[in-house]
C-alpha cells in the first residue's frame, strides 16, 4: 500500500495549498463582506460541520473510505472554485457550505486510509509524515503569495482551486484496504495518536484561513 500512502500524502500538501490564506479576511472583505458577516458564515460553518459528523460517518462505512475519500475531495474543489468567484454574502455561504462537507467527511476517513495503508508498527511515522505534508503545503503557500501574490488575490484563490483540483485527482487513484485484525481503525488511532494531535486536527483559529 506504498502507492496509497504517497497519494494521501501528496493530497495533504495540495489540501494545505491555500494561497490565499495570509490575506482571507481582505478577500471577503474586498468583496463586500463585513466582519460581522464572516463571522455568521463561520459560525454557520463550524455547526454544520458538527451536525454532518455522524451521518457522513454512516456514509463512509456504507461506501467505503476510498470513495468518501473522493467525495470529499470533490466538494473541496467545488469550495474552492466557488470561493474564487464568490462576491456575495450567498457565494461565500454557498461555498462553506461545500467546505463543511468535506471537513466533517474526511474527519477520521483520512487518517482511517492512511492507518489501514500504513506498513505494521510504522503507522505513527505515517501520521508524521502525513501532518507535515500538510503543514509544508501551508508554508509553501503562504511564502508564495508573499514573494509573488501580493494583492492579486483572486490569482491567489484560482492558484488554490488548482492546488485542491490536483488533490482530487490523485484520490481517484486510492484503492480501499481491509481492516487490521478486523478490528476498528478509528479505534486504534485514537489509541496511537497523541490527543493533542485529534484536538488539533482542523484548529478554530484557521477556519478563516480555509
Amino acid at each position: 500500500m506504498k502507492k496509497n500512502l504517497c497519494l494521501l500524502y501528496g493530497i495533504a500538501f495540495l489540501q494545505g495549498m491555500v494561497f490565499y490564506s495570509p490575506a482571507a479576511v481582505l478577500y471577503r472583505q474586498e468583496a463586500g463582506l463585513t466582519v460581522f458577516q464572516i463571522s455568521v458564515i463561520e459560525s454557520l460553518s463550524l455547526l454544520l460541520c458538527l451536525l454532518l459528523e455522524i451521518p457522513w460517518g454512516i456514509v463512509a462505512d456504507k461506501i467505503g473510505y476510498r470513495s468518501t475519500m473522493i467525495l470529499c475531495c470533490g466538494f473541496y474543489f467545488i469550495s474552492k472554485l466557488i470561493f474564487w468567484k464568490a462576491y456575495t454574502f450567498s457565494d461565500f455561504l454557498l461555498e462553506r457550505v461545500f467546505l463543511s462537507f468535506a471537513v466533517s467527511g474526511l474527519s477520521g476517513v483520512d487518517t482511517s486510509l492512511l492507518y489501514l495503508s500504513a506498513s505494521p508498527g510504522s503507522s505513527q511515522k505515517a501520521f508524521g509524515i502525513y501532518e507535515g505534508m500538510g503543514t509544508a503545503g501551508l508554508l509553501s503557500a503562504s511564502a508564495c503569495f508573499s514573494l509573488f501574490l501580493g494583492e492579486h488575490y483572486r490569482e491567489a484563490a484560482l492558484l488554490t482551486a488548482a492546488a485542491y483540483g490536483g488533490a482530487l485527482i490523485c484520490a481517484l487513484f486510492l484503492k480501499d484496504t481491509r481492516q487490521k485484525e478486523n478490528k476498528n481503525p478509528l479505534q486504534k488511532i485514537n489509541s496511537e495518536r497523541p490527543a493533542f494531535w485529534r484536538l488539533l486536527k482542523i484548529p478554530s483559529a484557521l477556519l478563516y484561513a480555509f
